[in-house]
């Protein structure tokens, strides 16, 4: 074979067979492949010992080993899971192991079984490394009610999580030993230095930018990242290879500027690579990059010539025996495979481009001036990383499609421009901790030009991103396409986003509501939002609009009349904060949303009606020729006050909520409506709020067709040609109404 070939020969490579046994040995644990197993590890000693053939041999005990490791980790999973599903309050003693500011996973914990899960309402006092002995009540998983692009308890089963409780006491009975230890001090470590790496910098688009290059910190609330998953280069916000080689380039250039020897400078640049990995979560391209600089490193100090692929092997079978889970991961997946297939292909990419870039064949290097010195150099350096960065997107692109939904030709040159940035600001960043320590001032000037230059890759991504064919979403159309979403968000909230116009929010639940139902949801499907609505002040309804405000480019709000205070204030504000359009509302006002489609307000809110809910807006919805009735918990006092003002209540649908305190659907309003569809928003609410049977039954008798949310989860109301389409995402269940 030839020498320069990308994939090295087997003798060269003697790591590719077991790291095949650890992937089927995981596989035969996962999906109970065992007599598969047995045979191939029969045939595979067999062959090994026949043909003289160790790399066999060891790739046979590697999968044995591992799909015995990874059924353990399985079964430790199992154990819990199953105890968690039969205890309403459980007791566990174990290490708090993970602490993220951010996420699905905040607290992990691991049993003194072996197995994970996370905490929530845990104090924040408490440390990664503590042992604990705590209390709790089991989150029991729940079937997805809402299109988002996620299931929780699918992703946490994934990473070998066995659930999730509700903390209520712990008790701190010391500290462990190793690398829970390890991960706490890089946790605090990493709390410390994010303030200083943004210290002096005013745009916090600048500031998020930069926590995600150097730390890879990602504000789940901040929208600047958008235009980086477009341009197909959200992975200068992973730490990786790009990150641990500059710390390692870094490292290497200043030892050689002090005279250090070079067997403890490679000591040195191992630990800073280490050290840097842990600071920045331990993530898997992190260390995957960590492991394969040590071994290359390694190599040299022990006077043996590397193989890059056989180290990315090595790599990815210590991540694997650490966590036989992570095979599963995402980050994983992407970080292995795209270095690959780098590994594999570049060479081949490569070597057609290379001679054009030379100069003249014929002139001896020895008589190149400096300028073509400089020429060649520069050519040649941007022609590999125009390769690398080919070769890493044929790589990336179909985890990226399968994953994420993300189809994004332009990377392949966007990834040239957006790593020099990144290399710069990761520089700049390290530089800034570096003198910043000894003189502050300084410290903060340069943070002051990285603020720009992250500037400068937000306005790039921006540009890059409007390139016509620059990016595409392979995500099928939202079942809502051209209609509304009627989420299904528990404990008395509620939030509909209509898919008209620039998008609509009527209401958004709470916070969490919105980051975890209501944002996910148009994200999967690439909608957005320019406007909302706030139907009344409770927070319940209205508190999520403000995460919305500051995540979508909102440019107009709709509020009720009744007084600004509470919830409804703190959006106000939020909106004022913004320069947002505010619109008080007023009695038979109507907004246009599109040449078919208007909303009509039958109702502003009234401060002398005695229930919150009684004092918010009610809407009516045009969708072409349909009529759609928004009364929210509204109950028998605003029924009585719109049958007393004699309008038009008419409407094909109606949507509607309950209240503890008070009663709706009275018969003479529902006769003044005549729907033919009501849908009613009544998940998690107590017994007193939840539609009586009887009711149920009286709808039934008059044909109206009636959706609860309790038993059909989020509603879709779509119109098509002449008919209108309404169903259910939990159930399937589907009307169509004819014109």
């Amino acid at each position: 074979m030839n020498p320069n070939s990308a994939l090295p020969p087997l003798g060269r490579c003697p790591l590719l067979l077991p790291f095949l046994g650890a992937i089927f040995g995981n596989l035969t644990a996962e999906f109970s492949l065992w007599p598969l197993l047995v045979f191939l590890i029969v045939t595979s000693i067999y062959g090994g010992l026949l043909l003289n053939n160790p790399p066999l041999i060891a790739g046979a005990l590697t999968a044995l080993l591992m799909a015995c490791w990874h059924n353990k980790n399985i079964q430790n999973q199992n154990n819990l899971a199953s105890l968690l599903a039969k205890k309403h309050e459980i007791q566990l003693k174990g290490t708090l192991i993970e602490t993220n500011s951010s996420g699905i996973i905040r607290r992990l914990f691991r049993t003194e079984s072996k197995a994970l899960l996370t905490l929530e309402n845990l104090p924040e006092n408490f440390k990664t490394g503590q042992k604990l002995l705590l209390t709790g009540h089991p989150i029991r998983p729940q079937k997805a009610r809402n299109p988002t692009s996620w299931n929780p308890q699918k992703t946490l089963w994934k990473r070998g999580i066995a659930g999730s409780i509700q903390v209520t006491s712990t008790q701190n009975i010391g500290w462990s030993q190793g690398l829970p230890l390890l991960r706490g001090w890089a946790e605090d470590c990493r709390q410390r230095l994010l303030p200083r790496l943004t210290k002096g910098i005013q745009q916090q688009a600048a500031r998020d930018l930069i926590r995600g290059i150097t730390l890879g910190e990602r504000a789940k609330e901040s929208r600047v990242f958008d235009n980086f998953r477009k341009t197909g280069t959200m992975h200068i916000f992973a730490v990786s290879g790009l990150h641990v080689g500059l710390l390692a380039l870094i490292i290497s250039s200043t030892g050689r500027i002090l005279r250090i020897p070079p067997r403890p400078l490679f000591w040195l640049i191992i630990f800073s690579m280490f050290t840097y990995a842990f600071i920045t979560g331990l993530r898997p391209p992190a260390l995957r990059a960590s492991l394969m600089g040590t071994l290359f490193l390694g190599r040299f100090l022990l006077l043996r010539r590397p193989s890059t692929i056989n180290n990315l092997f090595a790599a990815a079978l210590i991540v694997l025996t650490i966590d036989s889970f992570q095979l599963w991961q995402t980050g994983f997946q992407l970080s292995f495979f795209v270095v690959a297939v780098i590994l594999i292909i570049e060479p081949h990419l490569w070597k057609p481009i290379a001679p054009l870039l030379d100069h003249d064949p014929y002139l001896p290097k020895s008589l190149w001036n400096r300028c073509q010195i400089i020429t060649h150099w520069t050519r040649n350096k941007i022609g590999k990383m125009f390769t690398v960065s080919l070769a890493a997107w044929t790589g990336s692109a179909p985890l990226s499609i399968f994953y994420f939904g993300w189809f994004t030709p332009i990377a392949a040159l966007a990834s040239i421009w957006m790593v020099m940035i990144a290399f710069l600001i990761l520089a700049l960043a390290f530089l800034s901790l570096a003198i910043g320590s000894l003189i502050p001032a300084a410290g903060n000037q340069l943070n002051s030009c990285n603020g720009h230059l992250a500037l400068l890759g937000k306005n790039s991504a921006e540009t890059i991103s409007h390139l016509p064919g620059a990016w595409t979403r392979i995500d099928p159309p939202a079942p809502w396409r051209n209609g509304l979403c009627i989420f299904d968000i528990n404990y008395g909230g509620a939030a509909i986003h209509l898919d008209i116009g620039g998008g609509t929010l009527i209401d958004a639940g709470n916070k969490a509501n919105f980051w975890f139902e209501v944002q996910p949801a148009l994200q999967k499907h690439n909608l957005n939002c320019d406007s909302i609505i706030a139907t009344h002040n409770d927070s319940k309804h209205i508190a999520g609009l403000r995460s919305a405000i500051n995540y979508y480019p909102i440019k107009q709000a709709l509020i009720p009349i009744e007084s600004h205070r509470n919830s409804l204030a703190s959006l106000v504000t939020t909106a004022q904060q913004n320069q947002i359009t505010l619109h008080q509302a007023q009695e038979n006002a109507i907004f246009t949303l599109n040449p078919h489609t208007h909303l009509e307000i039958l109702s502003p809110g009234n401060n002398h009606m005695s229930r919150a809910d009684d004092r918010g807006l009610i809407l009516l919805l045009h969708l072409h020729q349909w009529r759609i009735l928004i009364t929210g918990d509204a109950g028998y006092e605003t029924e009585t006050s719109l049958l007393a003002s004699k309008r038009n209540l008419s409407a094909d649908i109606w949507i509607c909520g309950r209240n503890r305190k008070d009663s709706m659907g009275q018969d003479p309003f529902i006769h003044a409506i005549n729907p033919k569809v009501i849908i009613a928003t009544e998940k998690s609410y107590p017994a007193s709020e939840q539609i009586p049977p009887t009711w149920r039954r009286w709808l039934e008798s008059k044909k109206i067709k009636f959706f609860s949310q309790k038993e059909h989860g989020a509603v879709f109301v779509r119109p098509s040609k002449k008919q209108l389409i309404i169903s259910s995402y939990l159930s399937k269940k589907k009307v169509i109404l004819k014109n």
